[in-house]
């Protein structure tokens, strides 16, 4: 897939986080139907954020033996803001970004801290 991914870039003139966040939104509305039996039909985007390695993560984990999803920390400084914190040896976050972007009319932030990937979100 990454030999795909780097491909597209370069045919596309599009950097490879470009590629990646462009998928994201583009597979979000799939994911969602995917993995909705195991969603809280009340969630709005920051709660699916904040369950999301609890909950779907965890199925993936269980229902695909091998497949290993980014790891998601997350802090709430405040009730309409969320911090997430992205970890995973794929460096997929602009992947994560597009999936939000396509589901949500949030603001959000991006930054880099101590190795790791850092997503703001709020309202």
């Amino acid at each position: 897939m990454f030999a795909l991914i780097f491909h597209a870039s370069k045919i596309l003139k599009k950097t490879y986080p470009e590629i990646l966040e462009n998928l994201g939104e583009r597979m979000a509305p799939n994911l969602i139907k995917m993995y909705k039996v195991f969603l809280n039909p009340e969630w709005k985007t920051l709660d699916l954020v904040r369950n999301c390695d609890d909950f779907v993560h965890r199925i993936i984990r269980i229902t695909n033996p091998g497949l290993n999803p980014p790891n998601l920390k997350y802090t709430c400084p405040n009730p309409d803001e969320v911090e997430i914190i992205y970890n995973s040896p794929l460096k997929m976050c602009a992947f994560a970004k597009g999936l939000l972007n396509r589901n949500t009319s949030c603001k959000y932030a991006f930054r880099r801290s101590s190795g790791e990937n850092t997503l703001s979100y709020s309202r």
